[in-house]
């Protein structure tokens, strides 16, 4: 009893510890989505020197019935985009005010949502706060922001509208970035309205920072690596409180057996273990990928249970042989 008690503790520490792990990468991507203002790591980039006006291009967007759920950036430089969305899309985090509505992209009236930085600048007026663009003053409807994304804070985002405001630059003049979760049905007449042939992958834009999860990868890897190397520690010790078999004068069947009857001893305890450790990392830590937990603790699950009945095998053949060589 006490040794299934010591082995079940320690899994459950090791799947909190895996959870803590997954919190980090979790946050850190939502930190990568805000900084590239929305945008999800599968964003694409397309390059194009299409003479064609914004408005002209969110008008086709607007109308073609193969494109929805879909964000698209038209990037002026690293603290300043005209934006479109279409259905279903990422929200950025509001301080304040609203973001832009389904009006705001058909409509001559540009207006504006600032990061809270950039929010410490603006003219006020009548109640009213104002952002100067190209000599124009638009009226800001929201403030965006994050502790997690310095960037964010400074950014500002202009309503990309179908018809048209007063500054309406070309797009060989700004860079398009689109993020979509179906980008099967959606490339082939992006393409076409983008006068793009090509994309590039979101760590490639010019008004975008790069990428902070890469920069960690190997970090996250080396505590997997720790966590699995703790869980092949927690089966040698539980093969090693395990009682051994006298092997002598005992055919290779009852062996085999033996093996099988130990897995029923320890596997439900590891899988209540593994299952309040993922528990309590669902309930207590920053986790966006659920599914990810889960599939984590199915995986450490089983390096556990194959390296249980490695070792215990492992120590029956040492042990048979030991005993032939007495």
């Amino acid at each position: 009893m006490l040794r299934h008690t010591v082995v079940n503790v320690l899994l459950i520490l090791l799947a909190v510890a895996a959870g803590l792990v997954w919190s980090a990468r979790d946050q850190s991507e939502y930190a990568d989505i805000l900084d590239h203002g929305g945008l999800s790591a599968t964003a694409r980039v397309y390059p194009t020197k299409s003479g064609a006006k914004i408005s002209s291009v969110v008008y086709a967007l607007a109308h073609n019935p193969k494109i929805d759920n879909i964000q698209v950036q038209f990037g002026v430089n690293k603290t300043t985009s005209y934006i479109y969305e279409k259905g279903q899309v990422q929200k950025l985090p509001l301080d304040s005010g609203q973001f832009f509505s389904t009006a705001d992209y058909n409509s001559t009236i540009p207006v504006a949502v600032v990061g809270r930085t950039a929010a410490e600048n603006l003219y006020v007026g009548s109640n009213q706060k104002y952002l100067q663009v190209n000599g124009q003053y638009l009226s800001v409807i929201g403030v965006i922001g994050s502790d997690a994304s310095p960037r964010l804070n400074n950014h500002v985002f202009i309503n990309a509208s179908a018809r048209g405001t007063t500054y309406d630059p070309e797009l060989k003049n700004v860079e398009v970035l689109v993020d979509t979760d179906n980008w099967h049905s959606v490339n082939a007449p992006l393409k076409r309205i983008l006068g793009a042939t090509s994309y590039r992958h979101l760590s490639a834009a010019k008004t975008q920072v790069n990428s902070n999860r890469d920069r960690h990868l190997g970090v996250y890897l080396t505590y997997l690596a720790l966590i699995t190397l703790g869980l092949v520690l927690v089966a040698a010790l539980n093969v090693w409180l395990t009682p051994a078999i006298k092997v002598a004068a005992v055919d290779r069947p009852l062996r085999y057996h033996y093996l099988f009857n130990m897995v029923g001893s320890y596997l439900p305890g590891a899988i209540l273990a593994l299952a309040v450790g993922t528990g309590i990392a669902w309930w207590r830590f920053y986790i966006t990928n659920y599914i990810r937990l889960v599939g984590s603790a199915l995986v450490m699950l089983a390096i556990f249970t194959i390296a249980n009945q490695i070792l215990l095998y492992w120590r029956l053949k040492r042990k048979e042989h030991t005993r032939a060589i007495t």
